[in-house]
């Protein structure tokens, strides 16, 4: 009984330290709102700046069904040797982008492709401009 207590009461100081978190970003640093998503906005940022890399590379074996999120070398050292130069000529003209060119990008990648099974968490923003920023 004392443990499942001491573990709920972790839980709740864990949600009450990150509510305060995001009420000093939002009161301090104006920002207009926080998420706690575990990574996912950021997966989410990858697949749409990587999206051709990720779906449109033809990579033999690591797609074996169209319900697939992701090519089955994702999470592996295999993605990046299987698409080394892609991913570094991306990283290279990234480094480049300008913050319209960037919006732009995301805005096309982001409008052709929402909803497909990826590793983009489409109902993680209510709308395109909260991962675009305006100029």
């Amino acid at each position: 009984m004392i443990h499942s207590f001491n573990i709920g009461l972790c839980c709740f100081l864990i949600c009450l330290i990150f509510v305060f978190y995001v009420m000093f970003l939002c009161n301090y640093l104006c920002f207009v709102s926080g998420v706690h998503d575990e990574g996912s906005t950021v997966k989410s940022l990858f697949g749409l700046i990587f999206w051709d890399i990720i779906y449109e590379h033809a990579v033999p074996d690591v797609f074996r069904s169209s319900y697939q999120q992701a090519p089955l070398d994702l999470w592996s050292g295999e993605f990046y040797r299987n698409r080394k130069e892609r991913i570094d000529k991306r990283l290279e003209t990234l480094c480049k982008w300008d913050m319209k060119y960037v919006r732009d990008y995301v805005e096309k990648i982001f409008e052709e492709n929402e909803g497909k099974e990826s590793v983009v968490n489409w109902q993680r923003f209510r709308n395109l401009q909260q991962i675009v920023v305006s100029e």
